[in-house]
């Protein structure tokens, strides 16, 4: 299994994101979407999980 490592500015990143949602939702949206991220990236790490494709 290959093991997921966020980038410093990939976890500045997700902090950001984190304290926008709580500021405009609450904390319980912030940790249920950066939950759902942190899921999303592992699967992807995992092979379990596709991308979506561009629409470029």
């Amino acid at each position: 299994m290959k093991v997921l490592v966020f980038s410093p500015a990939a976890v500045d990143d997700i902090d950001r994101i984190y304290d926008y949602t709580e500021e405009k939702w609450g904390q319980g949206q912030a940790e249920d979407y950066i939950f759902a991220l942190r899921d999303d990236c592992e699967a992807l790490a995992a092979q379990t999980k596709r991308a979506a494709k561009s629409l470029a």
